[in-house]
């Protein structure tokens, strides 16, 4: 009998052991570019990189292994860039009299767009605001000034459309708010066509608007309101609006257009949608209020697939690449299945009394900012196979039960 449990016993035993060899070579990613701080028995402080700030920042990007990010200091915005590897960093520039960065910046070919609005020479010309669209050249860590304007409304958005550049902007005179796109040629230096007027009447409501916008291959997505209501209402979305998501071609010729569903209208309503991205037969949206969604486009309408009012998107100017999702102040984390048209949920280990309160993606690597209710914060530089799916953390659950079983 006791020869039959030992047998047993080292049965299990082997089958443990093998199972810990898959899963750490198949799951945890065991190799990468760096390790430190390996020290700790959590698995994803091998991850842990130094923090190059000491401030907030804004971070613009995460290419070639290092960081791009601006610092604050004054009424200037400082560009850095960050070697994770090398842990260096350098300047790249100096934007003086900052006033506000709207939106992503974009990624062509070896150069990040990015508009920002600055503070204007005359304070009585476009309430003292210029919006300027800078290039950082990133083979020679330098920032120039493409374009500039004085006349549109601050915070002006930038969509990255094949080899050049779609803009939002707004401008606002007689109680009138009108909004329209561009498109801007990069090596042209010049805009090759524009859309037609979206005009509000601000006093009625009456008219028609964009709320956002965004490209995905060949096509413009628009978001656009038609609005019908009377001067007692100022509602966003009610019965005497249309919402809809126009798909224009780059004369801004109408395509198709898209039906929003109870869910995506209801995230509109509650605030204005800042960040909106098609990709392919999936759309995300967020607004203001910090709320998520990510629906499948099917049939000329939205099916939501994930809506979290903590659902974020991480920043990476590559849209080539899909985007990857997280949930803040959780471990939780989200990549499309673009076959089976669905979101894999993963999770990323991490010390315990943290989670994930940003996050940077490029190529086969992510750089998660994590924080704790102290406020004291850990930056990981991480291989994207180090997220497990659910069905490998249960597959994980399941070796630790054995090894606990094990040692009992």
């Amino acid at each position: 009998m006791k020869n039959k449990v030992k047998v047993i016993l080292i049965v299990i035993a082997f089958f443990a052991l093998a199972v810990s060899y898959y899963l750490c070579n198949e799951y945890f990613g065991i190799s990468s570019k760096i390790e430190v701080n390996a020290s700790s028995d959590n698995f994803a402080s091998k991850y842990i990189v130094n923090v190059p700030y000491k401030n907030s920042v804004a971070y613009i990007a995460l290419q070639d292994d290092s960081i791009i990010y601006m610092e604050f200091k004054d009424s200037d915005s400082i560009f850095y860039r960050h070697s994770i590897v090398e842990n260096t960093t350098i300047e790249i520039g100096v934007i003086p009299n900052f006033v506000i960065s709207a939106g992503f910046a974009i990624l062509s070919g070896e150069s990040l767009y990015n508009q920002i609005t600055v503070r204007g020479n005359d304070p009585k010309v476009n309430y003292g605001f210029k919006n300027v669209l800078y290039k950082i050249d990133l083979d020679k860590n330098s920032l120039s000034q493409i374009t500039s304007d004085t006349e549109y409304l601050p915070a002006a958005y930038i969509y990255p459309y094949k080899n050049k550049i779609l803009s939002l902007y707004a401008k606002r005179s007689s109680n009138h708010f009108t909004a329209f796109m561009t498109v801007f040629d990069i090596n042209k230096k010049q805009f090759t066509s524009k859309s037609k007027d979206y005009v509000l009447d601000e006093n009625s409501y009456k008219g028609n608007r964009i709320v956002n916008c965004c490209t995905s291959g060949e096509l413009i997505y628009a978001l656009t309101i038609e609005s019908s209501v009377d001067v007692n209402s100022q509602s966003t979305v009610n019965a005497n609006n249309h919402t809809t998501i126009k798909v224009l071609n780059e004369a801004f010729e109408l395509i198709n257009e898209i039906e929003l569903g109870e869910d995506v209208l209801a995230l509109i309503a509650n605030s204005r949608v800042g960040t909106m991205r098609v990709f392919g037969d999936f759309i995300f949206m967020r607004n203001y209020s910090g709320n998520g969604l990510i629906g499948l486009i099917e049939n000329n309408s939205i099916k939501t697939l994930l809506i979290d009012p903590e659902l974020d998107m991480a920043v990476n100017p590559n849209q080539q690449e899909l985007p990857r999702f997280f949930k803040r102040h959780t471990n939780k984390y989200y990549t499309i299945d673009e076959q089976n048209k669905c979101i894999n949920e993963m999770e990323l280990e991490i010390k315990e009394g943290y989670s994930i309160l940003s996050m940077l993606s490029s190529g086969e690597y992510s750089y998660v900012h994590l924080t704790n209710y102290d406020l004291e914060r850990l930056v990981l530089y991480i291989p994207n196979s180090s997220f497990l799916t659910q069905k490998q953390t249960e597959k994980r659950n399941l070796l630790e039960l054995i090894s606990r079983f094990l040692e009992g």
